[in-house]
């Protein structure tokens, strides 16, 4: 029976229970067709999409090493700023102290955060909120307003970029511009250390004092470096304070920060060093700040181009071109921002949608961008630029004057210091900028309104050069240099003594009194260290004062003088104090040699 059962299971037809229907069999032929179909589909793509493929594969290996990057650094920052503790009493006494007297104004009903910025004002849509490419520009933009000026900024690798190039394409044209791992090998730059960490701050900078604003008269406020990272953690003012020091390069300890940084090599050449380190204008700060901090509308003084290279935190700039009326983009009455009116935060509440909005000119767009760490923002003299710090940020940022920009600094510059023009004109007469030279003279010759009475001298410079030349040589004795003047003085007191003379030769005996006395006068009292000067019997202030129009002129001429040498009519009469109306309008850079001045009148009292 057992056998006869084993022997019907061995011979039974298999069972069909999981063997595939029809159904089923044509439905693994058809899956079958599409893997192969998508096989051969696979192989007759071209190698271009391939290539496409390839590229978008990298770009999200990229964005996400980038994702993973950007928040171990956010937790870094975090970290890092977690090891800067609350401000004590002490601390908050010092920095009590600063506000007050860098911001006088805000002092009277404690102002410093009434507007509430730290929670009204959002700043992460100013990472966002701006035009980025040339596709969402407003269709009034036409291609000739594009060739004419940038509306959008590119980043490029200035590793890629020589010196000459850079000059080319953007210093002469005066194009800004972003480039990117320029600082890549700066010790300021490494990675969690150095000015990327507040700890390391703290900790070689502790007890040194940065400069962090200025009084009601001009002088320096100075705060230690524990209590404004203390400030810069925890403040919650609409504009807090913002270090932004241009000396630590002449401080015994500060000096070292020095060693951590060099200048980017698009911008080597500086033709203010040839004046001598100690009479050039500030030229060179590191600035620091928190959120909410920045730099409100201005124009670099001295007509010079800046670079501004970012270590740490971000930053959200906005340049306007020159030709932009400085009354539209300054905050009006109406916008009852009177207190703060100079300041970054409030031109990005009132200002800027004002400058964005349909109504704004297009041909006045402005340029926007968020700078990040490791970028360097080139900005050429003369374009209107606002910074506002979006985090707590660390930068360096160094203004210049190079063979692009010279004309308008040279301008500038003997407008507004003279006496250092002076020795920058003498010095580059030394090492034989011929160039250069005649630069200076034809911006002198093209703008007489600025030096009036150089015009005329200009032109009959050349065939009087030897003998200016020779009258104002140190080295001649005092019977040469006052016997040749003597022909020259009796017709000028002849005319002057005349009651028929008229105004314009009441000028022009004026203008020839100072040309031809400045240069004998000054090697007088160098030679014999006498405050009088006698010419042929006359004196030489009696003189002038008998020019009565020009008297001030002929006075400050001869009293003045130049900066530690003597004039020629040729050379350094180009840029006479005389000659030279002293506008400081749009020089603000000079506040430090003020400070000096003070601190020695204060000492001497």
């Amino acid at each position: 029976m057992m056998f006869r059962t084993a022997l019907q299971k061995r011979s039974s037809p298999p069972s069909t229970k999981n063997q595939p229907t029809k159904e089923d069999s044509s439905h693994l032929n058809t899956k079958d067709n599409i893997i192969n179909n998508n096989h051969l589909s696979s192989q007759s793509d071209s190698s271009e999409d391939r290539c496409k493929k390839a590229a978008s594969g990298d770009t999200q290996l990229r964005s996400q090493s980038n994702e993973v990057r950007n928040a171990s650094k956010r937790k870094f920052e975090q970290e890092d700023r977690n090891c800067i503790k609350s401000p004590g009493r002490l601390a908050r006494k010092r920095i009590r102290d600063a506000k007050h007297r860098a911001r006088s104004e805000l002092v009277t009903g404690d102002l410093f955060s009434a507007e509430r910025y730290y929670c009204t004002m959002d700043l992460e849509k100013f990472r966002t909120n701006f035009t980025n490419s040339l596709d969402k520009l407003p269709l009034e933009i036409s291609k000739e307003m594009l060739q004419a000026r940038p509306y959008v900024i590119d980043r490029i690798d200035g590793r890629t970029l020589t010196e000459l190039e850079f000059f080319e394409r953007f210093e002469k044209p005066k194009i800004p511009a972003i480039f990117t791992h320029l600082i890549d090998d700066w010790p300021a730059y490494q990675a969690n250390a150095k000015w990327s960490s507040l700890a390391w701050l703290d900790r070689k900078f502790r007890n040194q004092k940065f400069k962090c604003g200025e009084d009601d008269s001009g002088c320096s406020v100075k705060i230690k470096m524990k209590y404004y990272l203390q400030y810069m953690t925890s403040t919650v003012d609409d504009s807090p304070l913002y270090v932004f020091d241009s000396n630590y390069g002449e401080h015994p300890k500060r000096k070292k920060l020095l060693n951590d940084y060099k200048v980017p090599h698009l911008f080597q050449e500086d033709l203010f060093q040839h004046a001598g380190e100690g009479k050039r204008p500030p030229y060179r700060w590191i600035v620091m700040g928190p959120p909410r901090s920045g730099t409100g509308i201005h124009i670099d003084p001295l007509a010079t181009s800046a670079w501004n290279s970012l270590i740490r935190g971000a930053k959200r700039w906005c340049l306007l071109p020159n030709e932009v009326p400085k009354h539209l983009i300054k905050p009006q009455a109406s916008d009852n921002c009177s207190k703060q009116k100079d300041e970054a935060v409030t031109w990005f509440r009132y200002v800027h949608p004002r400058v964005t909005s349909a109504a704004w000119p297009a041909k006045w767009r402005p340029i926007e961008f968020i700078q990040l760490p490791g970028e360097t923002v080139f900005v050429p003299g003369g374009w209107w630029h606002v910074v506002l710090n979006l985090d707590i940020s660390v930068a360096m940022t160094q203004n210049y004057c190079n063979t692009g920009n010279f004309k308008h600094v040279w301008l500038k510059t003997a407008k507004g210091r003279p006496r250092f023009c002076h020795k920058w004109y003498r010095t580059l007469k030394k090492l034989g900028r011929e160039d250069l030279i005649a630069m200076a003279h034809e911006v002198s010759r093209n703008n007489p309104e600025h030096f009036p009475n150089l015009a005329a001298n200009l032109s009959s410079s050349d065939s009087s050069s030897d003998t200016s030349s020779a009258s104002s040589d140190s080295s001649a004795s005092v019977e040469e240099v006052v016997e040749p003047q003597k022909a020259k003085v009796m017709p000028i007191s002849a005319s002057t003594s005349s009651s028929s003379s008229s105004s314009s030769s009441a000028q022009e005996v004026a203008v020839t009194a100072k040309d031809e006395f400045s240069s004998s006068s000054l090697c007088i009292e160098e030679t014999t260290g006498s405050t009088e000067v006698t010419l042929g019997g006359t004196n030489v202030k009696q003189m002038a004062a008998s020019a009565a129009p020009q008297q001030e002129v002929l006075s400050n001429s001869c009293r003045n003088g130049g900066e530690g040498g003597v004039m020629g009519r040729g050379e350094e009469s180009l840029v006479d104090d005389a000659d030279l109306s002293p506008d400081t309008s749009d020089d603000d850079s000079g506040m430090e040699e003020q400070d000096k001045k003070r601190r020695k009148v204060a000492a001497n009292s």
